[in-house]
């Protein structure tokens, strides 16, 4: 046997030992990422931190995300790194797609059609278009989501040493990115939840003893994250920086007022805005609420221990909590949770289809329930199907909209830097100083993708409008990179000029007077300066 002959043999050994529903999960999140987000992994999108991180993952170890800073220091010393669409998009497909496999195979799901619906969910949900925006960073991400459902699956067969293991693989995932904790909390709920209905778990007793073993290892798992970041840290010579309030101290008494945003959150059925358009809400707020009736009946009919069923109520309870369980980590002022921190959110959709495929009604049960469970199945899976072709429909949206915001952004850096170069006294070897861009108002400007139709898209990082991405604080690396414009002359909102009295005192672009000739640089006042 050859070399080939034994990597043929290893692949046959992984197809068998996946079920016909994980293979359906992964080649469906393949199929629908495609269709989803084939407008992005084939053009360029510069938006928010892409604009100016081509070259590098972002912030690493002094945003305590030690794992992601040795994934680039990695790529430093070999691949290099480069915000490259295909490559890194394609790569995030397929870690969702063995993510939505391991969901699958996680909660023993049987029908191929219930895994494909979970493999398509997990793709096309508008927090993996989020991400996107991100392109630079989408693989570490995804690579971060798949190590948090890891620390969840290590349980799956009641293995040894399930908390240490569990524990590793939440801190690696939070050592990347710390949003995807909410996942394994609520995937260790959910199967909780299942062992309970599958009769595994005897007692009450036996339910919080299990409950508590989850629960130890999500606290190992954050201990030892931050206790790596420390030593990380030291061993970097890097402090940590202000970052969105993670670097202030946990205030406990203002832990009640966080939880009742949560749940506030939650039952809104906005998530952060992307499902701001009605039907999505409905669908959102239907799947869920039939979702847990679907739960209530399976509960009431398991023959199963009466404490069980109660302890298990309770576990229902906190699964609003553990899916937004990121309005918990922090409660500083600064600290905000915007589109990509919610991927937990998707159990939402994720929780039917596992009762569904998990409820065996015999062909002779007529009973009143039993018919009341088999329509409410029925509507709840069109409702996710619709929900489906709808995120994957208004992923494409985000994109256009993206897209028509660039190409405006080009055109209107393309002219500004046309007047700039044909203003008086300019020459090319003189210092240019914006000021004022992150204020910029030009009443010129047309909302290329400000319309009705467009309204809906509200993702957090795709821009509500074509002012505030020329507003963006990469605003000069936009230029430098997509109209060549740019060098180490050009600056932006330079202190000692902003003091000063006369470009206070001037009219902001593209008004006669916004290029001033100032101690040999040129300055170009874009906007009001803040007080």
């Amino acid at each position: 046997m050859n070399i080939f002959s034994s990597l043929d043999q290893s692949i046959e050994n992984i197809r068998k030992k996946m079920t016909v529903a994980q293979l359906a999960a992964f080649v469906s999140a393949l199929v629908f990422g495609i269709i989803a987000h084939g407008y992005v992994l084939f053009n360029r999108l510069s938006y928010h931190d892409n604009s100016n991180s081509l070259f590098s993952l972002g912030a690493t170890y002094e945003v305590n995300r030690w794992g992601l800073g040795i994934i680039s220091d990695l790529q430093r010393l070999s691949t290099k790194t480069y915000a490259v669409p295909v490559f890194n998009g394609v790569l995030s497909i397929i870690i969702i797609a063995v993510c939505a496999s391991l969901v699958a195979g996680m909660f023993k799901i049987k029908s191929r059609v219930a895994g494909a619906m979970i493999g398509a969910i997990m793709c096309v949900y508008p927090v993996v278009t989020s991400i996107f925006s991100f392109m630079f960073t989408s693989w570490p991400y995804f690579l971060a989501l798949l190590l948090s459902i890891l620390a969840a699956y290590v349980y799956r067969d009641d293995k040894k040493y399930a908390v240490i293991y569990s524990a590793v693989f939440l801190a690696l995932s939070l050592s990347i990115y710390q949003a995807f904790l909410g996942v394994t909390a609520t995937l260790l709920l959910l199967f909780l939840l299942v062992s309970a209905l599958g009769g595994n778990i005897r007692d009450a007793k036996a339910y919080f003893l299990t409950g508590g073993k989850y629960l130890l290892g999500l606290g190992i798992g954050i201990g030892l994250w931050a206790l790596s970041a420390k030593v990380f840290k030291t061993l970097k010579g890097v402090q940590s920086i202000e970052y969105k309030g993670w670097d202030e101290g946990y205030k406990i008494s203002e832990f009640p007022d966080r939880l009742v945003e949560a749940l506030r959150e939650f039952f809104m059925f906005r998530v952060d805005e992307m499902n701001s358009l009605r039907y999505l809400r409905i669908l959102t707020a239907a799947i869920f609420v039939i979702g847990i009736v679907l739960v209530l009946i399976r509960l009431v009919r398991a023959n199963i221990n009466g404490a069980v069923k109660v302890s298990s109520l309770v576990g229902i309870t906190l699964l609003p909590i553990g899916m937004n369980i990121i309005y918990l980590l922090s409660t500083a002022d600064k600290y905000i949770v915007d589109t990509m921190m919610l991927y937990a959110d998707i159990f939402v959709y994720v929780l039917p289809i596992i009762i569904i495929d998990r409820t065996d009604s015999g062909a002779g049960d007529t009973t009143l329930i039993a018919k009341i469970s088999s329509c409410l199945s029925g509507l709840v899976l069109i409702c996710i199907s619709v929900i489906t072709i709808g995120y994957t429909y208004y992923d494409n949206g985000a994109y256009l909209k993206a897209s028509m915001q660039q190409e405006a952004a080009v055109a209107y850096f393309t002219e500004l830097v046309a007047n700039i170069k044909g203003s008086e006294n300019f020459s090319d070897d003189m210092p240019i100083v914006f000021v004022g861009m992150t204020n910029l108002a030009d009443g010129t400007i047309a909302e290329v993708a400000n319309n009705e139709e467009l309204d809906g898209i509200v993702l957090e990082k795709y821009y509500d409008n074509l002012l505030d991405m020329l507003r963006h604080g990469g605003s000069i690396s936009f230029m430098r990179d997509h109209i060549g414009f740019g060098n180490e002359k050009v600056s932006e909102d330079d202190d000692d000029i902003i003091a000063m009295k006369e470009v206070q005192e001037m009219p902001v672009y593209p008004n006669a007077g916004c290029f001033k000739t100032i101690d040999g640089k040129l300055v170009v006042k874009m906007g009001e300066i803040d007080d």
